[in-house]
C-alpha cells in the first residue's frame, strides 16, 4: 500500500510552514504577508541590538485582551510583536500590535510606538492603515529586569486594521506584477501622503514592506513607527538626531541627519516607483535605456525628478507628483489611440504600450547633480531699497521702510502697520518669460504681528509691467499668492486681475498655525501649462531666529487655474513678467527679508 499523494493544489509556505490555499490572492501566504511591515529593515538610529525574546502565545495573551479572541501569532520585528484578533463586539479581524518584550523597557521604542499610534489616530483616509485602539496593558511582557518595586511590565498595545491581502515587495518577488497595475499603485498612494502631509505627518519609511494591498487591490500605507509630527518638538528632535528610515530609500537629507519635511517620502516613493518599473534600485550612475519607447522618456521625466538629490528641484507635494504621472501616462495612452480600433482593441494597445515600457524603462539615467535654476536673491543688508526694487506707490507714501528688522536682528524691510499707506515692491534687475520655463519660484521671508483691520498680510506673484501692483485696486495685470487675513488666522489664496479693476480669487485654505513675532516663509511656484492655464502651488515655513527656512506649517496644492475663469490672460500671453511681493502692516505683517526668485527653465527637447 502506498501512502497517499499530497494534495496537488495545496502549497506550503516555506517561511512559516503554513497551507496556502489555492484562492490566496497572488498565491501567497496571508498569514506571512499581515506581518511584512513589521519584517523590513527599517533603521533606528543607533539602537542596541537585543537578542529577541520569546512573545507569549494567543493563550497566554488572551486573558489580557478579553474583549478580543487571539486568533494566531502573525509575526514580528525589530519594535513589536503582532496577532491576528477578532474583536468579539464588532465580529471583525483586526492586528493587535504590541511593543518587543526585549524593548519593553527603552524609552526610545515606547516612544516610537506611541508615535506610530498617534500619527494612525490623525489620519482617517481610504488608503492608510485604520487604528482603533491604543493603550497600555500590564502584565504582558515578563517583568524586566530592574522593575521598580517588582511592579508589573507594561506594554503599549495597538489595535488596527487588518489588511487581508498581500504586501507590494511580495507581490513583486511573485513575478505575477502587471505593468499597469504597477503604474496604478502610485497615484493613490501619492493622494494618501498628499493627506499626510496636510495634517503634519510625514511617513519617513515609503518602501515596498509597507505598502499593502488586500485582496481588491486597494493599496494601504502601514508602518508609521517613525514618522515626524511636524512642528513636534519631540518628534523631530528623536527624528533628527539619528538616521531612522531603510536606506536603500532614504532621501539623501535623511542619510545626513539633516531636517527632513515631506519632499523625503516622495523621493522614496520615486525609489519604489523606479523598482515597479525595472525591477531594481537605483543606482548612482546608471546606464541609459538600451530601447527607446513611447512611454519611457514622460516616465523617465517622472521618476528623474522625483529621485532629485536636492529637495528644492524635487516635487514639492505628493499631488503633484500624481499629477505629473497621470499625465505622461495619458499623453501616452493618446499616442497609442486609434479610433478606428474596437474598444477591446483600444485597451490590449495600452497594455502593450505599458508593458513595453517595463521592458524598454531598463535603466533611468540620472542627471547629475542639479542646479537651482537662475537664482536672484535680496537679502537687504546693504545698498538702497531703489537698488533692486520699483517702490511702486499706490497710495499715502511708500509704507516700507530699511531697518535693523531682519532675521537675527540684521536689515530687513520694516512694514508700516497703517491702513493709509499701499505699495508693491517689483524687483526690476530681471523680467523672466513664463513660456521658457518650467516654473517660476518666488519666495519672502516675513515676520508674523497682531492682525489689524486689513484682510491682506502679504501676497507675492507676478505683474504684467515693472510699474505693477499685487493689488485689486489698480495697475496691470498680476497672479499672485496671498496670505488672507481671517480673524487670528493667516489662510493661502489665488488671486489674479487682468486690465478689469476688479481681481478674481480662489477659496481660501486651511487656517495656518502662526505665532506673533516668529519668522515665516511664503513661497509661490507658478507654471504655465499652456496659453490658458497657470498652475500655482504654494508653502509657508517656518524660519528659525538664524534664517534656516524649516517645517512648512501649510500648503496650498498645485491647482490648475484657467484664464476664463481668473482673469490674467496678459499675464499667459506675454513673455514677460516681474516679481513682486506686496505687505500690509495691518493685515499681520511686522517686516520683511529675504526676497528669493528662481526660474526653472524647460529641458532641451531630444533633436
Amino acid at each position: 500500500m502506498h501512502p497517499a499523494m499530497p494534495d496537488a493544489t495545496v502549497t506550503i509556505c516555506p517561511h512559516c510552514g503554513t497551507a496556502v490555499a489555492p484562492q490566496a490572492p497572488e498565491g501567497l501566504c496571508p498569514r506571512c504577508v499581515a506581518a511584512l511591515s513589521l519584517m523590513g529593515d527599517t533603521g533606528v538610529g543607533e539602537a542596541e541590538a537585543r537578542p529577541a525574546a520569546a512573545p507569549l502565545t494567543p493563550l497566554e495573551l488572551a486573558p489580557h485582551f478579553p474583549q478580543l479572541e487571539i486568533i494566531e501569532f502573525l509575526g514580528r520585528g525589530g519594535m513589536g510583536v503582532v496577532y491576528k484578533a477578532r474583536q468579539k463586539t464588532l465580529n471583525r479581524l483586526v492586528a493587535l500590535k504590541l511593543l518587543a518584550p526585549e524593548r519593553v523597557t527603552e524609552a526610545k521604542f515606547a516612544g516610537r510606538f506611541s508615535r506610530e499610534a498617534q500619527a494612525l489616530a490623525a489620519l482617517n483616509h481610504p488608503h492608510i492603515v485604520t487604528v482603533y485602539d491604543f493603550g497600555l496593558v500590564a502584565g504582558v511582557l515578563p517583568e524586566p529586569e530592574g522593575a521598580a518595586n517588582g511592579a508589573p511590565a507594561q506594554s503599549y498595545f495597538l489595535l488596527m486594521e487588518f489588511v487581508d491581502g498581500v504586501n507590494l515587495r511580495q507581490a513583486m518577488k511573485a513575478g505575477r506584477f502587471t505593468p499597469e497595475r504597477a503604474l496604478a499603485i502610485v497615484p493613490p498612494v501619492c493622494e494618501a501622503l498628499q493627506y499626510a502631509h496636510e495634517h503634519g505627518i510625514v511617513h519617513r519609511d515609503i518602501k515596498p514592506e509597507n505598502l499593502l494591498l488586500d485582496k481588491d487591490g486597494r493599496v494601504k500605507i502601514a508602518d508609521f513607527g517613525i514618522a515626524q509630527m511636524m512642528g513636534d518638538a519631540s518628534s523631530v528632535g528623536f527624528a533628527e538626531s539619528q538616521p531612522a528610515g531603510t536606506p536603500q530609500y532614504m532621501a539623501p537629507e535623511q542619510k545626513d541627519h539633516q531636517r527632513t519635511d515631506r519632499r523625503a517620502d516622495i523621493y522614496s516613493l520615486g525609489v519604489v516607483l523606479h523598482e515597479l518599473l525595472t525591477g531594481e534600485l537605483p543606482a548612482d550612475k546608471i546606464d541609459p535605456p538600451r530601447a527607446p519607447g513611447l512611454i519611457q522618456e514622460p516616465l523617465n521625466r517622472v521618476v528623474r525628478r522625483a529621485l532629485e538629490d536636492d529637495p528644492e528641484m524635487r516635487y514639492q507635494t505628493a499631488a503633484e507628483l500624481r499629477g505629473d504621472l497621470e499625465m505622461a501616462l495619458a499623453s501616452d495612452l493618446r499616442k497609442a489611440r486609434d479610433p478606428r480600433r474596437s474598444w477591446a482593441k483600444m485597451t490590449l494597445a495600452a497594455t502593450a504600450l505599458l508593458l513595453a515600457a517595463v521592458v524598454a524603462f531598463v535603466a533611468i539615467p540620472r542627471r547629475e547633480k542639479a542646479t537651482s535654476g537662475i537664482v536672484d536673491s535680496v537679502d537687504f543688508d546693504s545698498g538702497a531699497l531703489a537698488d533692486s526694487f520699483n517702490d511702486n506707490v499706490l497710495f499715502g507714501g511708500s509704507p516700507y521702510l530699511l531697518a535693523p528688522v531682519g532675521v537675527n536682528h540684521t536689515r530687513g524691510v520694516s512694514v508700516k502697520d497703517s491702513l493709509a499707506s499701499e505699495g508693491t515692491l517689483v524687483y526690476k534687475k530681471r523680467s523672466y518669460d513664463l513660456s521658457a520655463l518650467t516654473s517660476l519660484e518666488v519666495s519672502c521671508f516675513f515676520k508674523r504681528r497682531a492682525i489689524g483691520a486689513a484682510l491682506h498680510a502679504l501676497n507675492i506673484g507676478l505683474t504684467e509691467t515693472g510699474a505693477g501692483h499685487l493689488s485689486g485696486v489698480a495697475g496691470d495685470a498680476y497672479i499672485g499668492l496671498r496670505l488672507l487675513a481671517d480673524g487670528d488666522s493667516l489662510r493661502m489664496q489665488f488671486q489674479s486681475k487682468g486690465k478689469s479693476p476688479s481681481p478674481s480669487a480662489s477659496k481660501p485654505g486651511m487656517a495656518l498655525k502662526t505665532v506673533e513675532g516668529k519668522w515665516y516663509q511664503l513661497k509661490a511656484v507658478f507654471s504655465r501649462v499652456d496659453a490658458t492655464t497657470i498652475r500655482g502651488t504654494g508653502e509657508v515655513s517656518a524660519v528659525s531666529d538664524s534664517g534656516v527656512v524649516g517645517n512648512p506649517v501649510g500648503y496650498f496644492p498645485p491647482t490648475n487655474f484657467w484664464v476664463g475663469d481668473f482673469p490674467f490672460a496678459e499675464i499667459v500671453e506675454g513673455q514677460r513678467v516681474w516679481a513682486a511681493v506686496r505687505a500690509n502692516g495691518a493685515g499681520g505683517t511686522e517686516a520683511l527679508d529675504n526676497f528669493r526668485v528662481v526660474a526653472r527653465a524647460r529641458p532641451a527637447k531630444a533633436p
